[in-house]
């Protein structure tokens, strides 16, 4: 695949793809799922994709498709001691109004929300859940809006890696 490395999750059938970034790191991406419980990948010598499964178990060929994502978002981290301010500014990339939306990403381990704002916000282990207020309800195509959350930390005051928008996965800024 040209250099870029693919890897999933046994469990969660989450899809990641890795590549060299040209000074010496590499980046990474959430790019899709796959068929439940992969436990082998290959390629044929045409460049075809193909998994096996366990579950229900069969042979399946993969293909991707770069899609353009319909959201952004940007984060800002003013970090201290053991606590940290996140500010998530999330813009409508696409075409079409985004009304009764919810954000959800996933906390470094051992980050609790405190407190947050202009969301309505849940958090269950490491997954957070924030859906919108009232006041912020509808995303017009380019429009942003912002939204927060304090947490407590235990070392690691990282922002989320990832976020989807009504399901679908934003494209992450700074």
């Amino acid at each position: 695949m040209g250099g870029v490395y693919i890897a999933t999750d046994y469990c969660s059938s989450t899809v990641w793809a890795l590549r060299p970034d040209g000074r010496g790191g590499y980046e990474q991406a959430e790019i899709g799922e796959m068929p439940t419980q992969v436990t082998s990948v290959g390629t044929t010598v045409d460049g075809e994709f193909y998994v096996v499964n366990d579950l229900p178990g069969g042979l399946h060929r993969v293909s991707f498709a770069q899609e353009e994502p319909t959201c952004r978002v940007d984060r800002t981290v003013t970090a201290w001691g053991t606590g940290a301010t996140v500010d998530l500014t999330v813009t409508n990339t696409g075409g079409t109004p985004v009304s009764g939306w919810t954000l959800a990403f996933p906390l470094s381990l051992g980050q609790t929300v405190v407190s947050d704002w202009n969301t309505e916000l849940f958090q269950g282990g490491n997954a957070v859940s924030a859906a919108n207020a009232p006041h912020n309800a509808t995303i017009a195509p380019g429009a942003s809006v912002t939204l927060g959350y304090l947490v407590e930390h235990t070392g690691d005051a990282s922002p989320p890696p990832r976020f989807t928008l009504n399901g679908d996965a934003c494209a992450v800024g700074r």
